[in-house]
């Protein structure tokens, strides 16, 4: 027999500790409020948002979002010192993150929504696959000047995508490569930043630059 829990208060939870959504198990987010879990989420269940406000946080330090159930997020949102990587496939409206966020090689879907991808000054995007729509379906909308696209593939070449970075890190191995000519943002002389930290940085015939319309350019 299954198990429904609702979060209709918009008080916020926070669970210190794993959350498991067992194959009959439901939870139905139905309000504004923040869900923030510390440990781990795994769903073999049903996870429903409803409410276009409601928010799951992973508030942790090292968090996994796992299992083969139905996830249905309307905000996602990686705290600051929360080192978070997916083991499924997920979907939401919007994703903020100030954290690390690792994909491993799932596709995160990012519905329509024009303020849906959002990376803080201290946040930090991985990209496992061969491109960036491989581990994200859209475009992040928001790239701070110290905002951290790391692109960590080990086993598959990949390609840069056409973005202005705050700092760019190539790590893992392979050959990575831009599409385009690049823009690194800069506000000062210690942002606008590339990172070799392993593999291989081909510019082909691009170029990467610095921005000179701001000081430290």
């Amino acid at each position: 027999k299954g198990c429904i829990l609702t979060i209709g208060s918009r008080r916020n939870i926070t669970v210190f500790g794993n959350v498991i959504i067992g194959t009959n198990g439901t939870v139905n987010h139905t309000s504004r409020c923040t869900f923030s879990v510390t440990g781990n989420f795994t769903n073999a269940g049903s996870y429903v948002a409803t409410d276009n406000n409601a928010r799951l946080t992973f508030s942790g330090v090292s968090q996994l979002f796992s299992g083969n159930g139905t996830h249905t997020c309307k905000s996602l949102t990686i705290n600051a010192g929360s080192n978070t990587s997916l083991g499924v496939a997920v979907s939401c409206n919007i994703l903020s993150v100030s954290g690390v966020f690792d994909p491993s090689t799932y596709l995160l879907t990012i519905n329509a929504n024009t303020k849906g991808f959002n990376i803080a000054n201290s946040g930090t995007i991985k990209v496992n696959t061969a491109t960036f729509s491989g581990n994200y379906s859209r475009s992040p909308t928001t790239i701070n000047n110290s905002s951290t696209i790391n692109y960590s593939a080990i086993t598959l070449n990949q390609t840069v995508a056409n973005f202005d970075y705050g700092k760019l890190v190539i790590s893992g191995a392979m050959v990575k490569t831009l599409a385009a000519n690049t823009t690194l943002l800069s506000s000062t002389s210690t942002t606008g930043i590339v990172s070799l930290e392993g593999g291989t940085l081909d510019l082909g015939a691009f170029t990467l630059n610095r921005s000179t319309a701001v000081a430290g350019g």
